[in-house]
């Protein structure tokens, strides 16, 4: 029975558990960083389109008051 589980514990290093972990980490470190700038972009472009609607809104008020 125990010669049966000896590849599989010598198969299993760490050092390449390790570099997994790392290399994992790194894709998702580049997943977040593209997900803030989506957002950051979004928010940025909601923020640009609030401003023209509050312009319209001045506008349209001061020719109503003129």
């Amino acid at each position: 029975m125990k010669d049966r589980f000896k590849p599989v514990i010598s198969s299993l290093n760490p050092s390449s558990d390790r570099f997994d972990n790392d290399h994992h980490n790194k894709i998702d470190e580049k997943r977040n960083g593209l997900f803030r700038s989506i957002q950051s972009k979004m928010s940025m472009r909601k923020l640009n389109e609030r401003n023209k609607k509050q312009k319209k809104i001045i506008t349209t008020n001061q020719n109503y008051n003129k």
